[in-house]
């Protein structure tokens, strides 16, 4: 009542009025602005709103963000591709996508070779049990500049049934330069 009364008397009971008012109408906003964000969160996972756990707007944010950069990088693309220079530019990005394919293939190479080599020398002194296998697979697949990658996670599947090949076979290999290895 106190407060109610030093409001009145200083004529500030209509503008708190307004405040309080204005911090509701804030709050439902706030609560509004998150049931949305679920929802729009809920359509691009195609799940039920319900689904979704209590909405955190920054990671969910970033979710539904990251989505319509891929719907609008795909309507870039249509809308370039409907003019001769856009059409050029959507070339020319192919042509980078194929010269960086490219120039990993040629790294990539100087890899497996390498990795081939050290396996090969591993397998001479490797034991025929799962460890000495395990062993030439985690030394691949640490020197490979391909972890982290299908790529990579291949190669070192790969690895693994070379290095367990040539523990059972526990004899030299002759490669294709007719080297013994």
């Amino acid at each position: 009542d106190a407060h109610e009364r030093a409001l009145s008397s200083l004529g500030l009971a209509e503008m708190q009025r307004e405040l309080d008012a204005a911090e509701q109408q804030k709050s439902a906003l706030e609560k509004r602005e998150r049931q949305i964000g679920r929802a729009m969160l809920a359509y691009i996972r195609g799940v039920p709103a319900g689904d979704i756990e209590e909405y955190h707007s920054y990671r969910h944010d970033q979710e539904v963000q990251n989505a319509v950069k891929r719907r609008q990088a795909v309507h870039e693309d249509e809308l370039l591709a409907e003019s001769d220079l856009g059409s050029q530019i959507l070339q020319l990005r192919i042509e980078k996508e194929n010269l960086l394919d490219t120039v990993w293939l040629a790294t990539a190479c100087q890899t497996y070779y390498f990795l081939c080599y050290v396996l090969l020398a591993l397998s001479r002194n490797a034991s025929s049990d799962n460890a000495g296998r395990a062993t030439l697979a985690h030394v691949a697949w640490e020197s490979s500049a391909l972890r982290g990658s299908n790529a990579g996670a291949r190669f070192a599947g790969e690895c693994e049934v070379v290095s367990a090949a040539l523990v059972r076979r526990r004899r030299p290999i002759r490669s294709s330069g007719g080297v013994r290895s």
